[in-house]
């Protein structure tokens, strides 16, 4: 009689360092000279832009640049999930211009030498808005952001009924307790972007962020350090990383936000 063997259950090897307090998250790295970076945010879930004054966050010190959709080239989110087929989305600015459409977004971005100046300086943004109705996701005038189309399997040729379905399916948005953050480095000697994201995908975010930035994907490396909560809402980045890496870019530094 043979005694089935069974393999001892894996061990963790994660868990001292971050039950200890030594794990490395995005916000323990520190690079010189690095730069910090802060955003304003549209309080309103759909308004108009009538303008936006950033001279009082200027004259903050230690401030180094405000940046609104004005100053940006038409830049916009890369495309939705390529694991999922079908998937169709509207084009979203990384800075709006014209109109704010969720609570929330993004609509300019504060470099400053610290976090504590970065902070003073988005509060100093003057953003002047003509609120508009906002949209519930089933209310009936309400737009469509995503499109899927789904098939599982052929029909029988031979079937005597077909079923057709279309389901309208409200926002959902994955949240975990660890903030998003983002370092990013320039460096000049290489023209190459070095980012250090709590991502799920890194190949994903180094073939979007190349693709932002015109480079190709060698010049352009990502360290996922520890992630911490993920839920699959770290495998897409948002406007915030993607502006990140651009300012970088522009500025020619090393640019930390969470």
């Amino acid at each position: 009689m043979q005694q089935a063997l069974t393999a001892p259950p894996p061990s963790r090897r994660e868990d001292p360092r971050l039950l200890t307090g030594t794990g490395c998250y995005v916000h323990d790295v520190a690079l010189p000279g690095m730069l910090h970076a802060a955003f304003v945010r549209s309080a309103y879930a759909h308004a108009t832009i009538n303008a936006i004054d950033t001279s009082a966050a200027l004259d903050e010190p230690d401030v180094v640049d405000v940046l609104t959709g004005l100053d940006l080239p038409p830049l916009s989110l890369p495309a939705p999930n390529a694991l999922v087929p079908g998937v169709a989305g509207n084009e979203v600015p990384l800075l709006p211009v014209s109109t704010l459409v969720y609570v929330g977004q993004p609509v300019a971005l504060v470099l400053a030498r610290t976090p504590q100046a970065a902070r003073r300086g988005a509060d100093a943004v003057w953003v002047d808005c003509e609120t508009l109705p906002a949209w519930a996701d089933h209310a009936e005038d309400a737009p469509t952001v995503a499109t899927l189309a789904f098939q599982q399997g052929a029909a029988p040729a031979a079937a005597a009924h077909r079923v057709q379905v279309a389901q309208d399916q409200p926002r959902v948005v994955a949240l975990a307790l660890e903030p998003r953050a983002m370092v990013a480095q320039w460096i000049d000697t290489t023209e190459s972007l070095q980012a250090w994201l709590p991502t799920q995908t890194p190949w994903r975010a180094r073939a979007d962020l190349a693709q932002l930035l015109g480079l190709p994907p060698a010049q352009v490396r990502v360290i996922a350090p520890d992630v911490g909560g993920a839920f699959g809402a770290r495998s897409s980045l948002g406007p915030e990383e993607l502006l990140i890496a651009w300012a970088a870019r522009q500025r020619r530094c090393a640019l930390r936000w969470a």
